[in-house]
């Protein structure tokens, strides 16, 4: 069992701040426990490839580039081609709206740079949430 810090997480459990209902329903301690290491949260990833990248990319809306066509389709497999992108910078989500505006690609990328996390890993648990360490956060 990896050690976690049990007062923070005592808090989590009483304070409920995303009123998920640890308290007022009250929960057992297994649906706290299957509550926290549920993946029912979303985040945006830290990092795509560029072929993650080029996947959701809309070929249509890709040819109707119309205006500078073939310099944006340019500078987009040029993004593309990159090992790593970070898909939450803001420079990042500027340059896709700059080449696509709010089309289907956008819409897609948005989408696809979201990953499912449990409540534990939004809270900076490093581990799954066992039912011990929900005992003894229960009794502080």
């Amino acid at each position: 069992m990896a050690d976690i810090d049990i007062a923070a997480l005592a808090s989590e459990i009483t304070a409920d701040p995303e009123g998920i209902g640890y308290t007022t329903t009250p929960m057992a301690d297994q649906e706290v426990v299957d509550s926290l290491n549920g993946k029912t949260r979303t985040r945006i990833r830290a990092e795509m490839t560029g072929d993650e990248i080029f996947q959701q990319t809309n070929l249509p809306e890709l040819d109707g580039i119309l205006v500078d066509k073939h310099h944006k389709q340019q500078l987009w497999l040029s993004f593309c081609a990159r090992t790593a992108v970070d898909p939450g910078a803001a420079a990042n989500i500027a340059f896709v709206q700059h080449v696509f505006g709010a089309g289907p690609t956008l819409t897609a990328l948005n989408a696809a740079r979201l990953e499912l996390i449990s409540r534990s890993t939004e809270l900076g648990f490093n581990s799954i949430i066992t039912m011990a360490q929900v005992i003894r956060a229960r009794a502080i």
